[in-house]
């Protein structure tokens, strides 16, 4: 089944658009990371990033009716994929679900990315942004899809690959083709 990911999207819509014609897109693109996540609070990050996921919206959107419509079934996965929106698109088709990683999970990861952390001024300032940012993107992730009754799934960190797409065909109803 083929990936599309929300980031590649954003990725590709900012390479047709630019900082005047879709703001909200470029926040925090073309701005070394390790300084964007260190010169702003969390809230600021997460507001920008929601302004991000909103601006991106249509594309997204229009990514997955063409699955739904014709191209056949795919995992289109990312944060920008906000539950209220995609809520919106009503086919018998379509399954959602959000997964939580734990914060553990999330800081091992990137103090264990070299890539992310080189050149930082404060390594440990620009991961505690980060995660800081990602766990209030996640609890309004969650708050989000149980208001709109999709499902919300939340790891230890200790599974598998194949538990978590189990518990994920799970909490969608799912019963997967053996």
């Amino acid at each position: 089944m083929p990936v599309v990911s929300t980031d590649a999207l954003g990725e590709a819509a900012r390479a047709v658009t630019t900082r005047v014609s879709h703001p909200d897109l470029h926040l925090g693109h073309r701005v070394d990371h390790r300084t964007y996540y260190t010169s702003n609070v969390p809230e600021r990050l997460l507001t920008d990033a929601l302004r991000a996921h909103h601006a991106l919206w249509p594309a997204i959107e229009a990514v997955i009716r063409r699955q739904l419509d014709w191209a056949g079934p795919a995992v289109i996965e990312g944060w920008a994929l906000l539950p209220h929106l995609v809520r919106t698109i009503a086919s018998p088709h379509l399954r959602a679900v959000w997964i939580e990683a734990p914060q553990t999970t999330i800081r091992s990861r990137l103090e264990a990315d070299s890539h992310f952390v080189r050149g930082a001024a404060d390594p440990a300032l620009l991961i505690e942004r980060f995660v800081s940012r990602s766990a209030r993107m996640s609890d309004w992730l969650g708050e989000q899809a149980a208001a709109c009754g999709l499902p919300y799934v939340m790891l230890s960190g200790s599974e598998s690959p194949p538990e978590v797409a189990a518990r994920c065909l799970e909490a969608m109803g799912v019963t997967p083709a053996q």
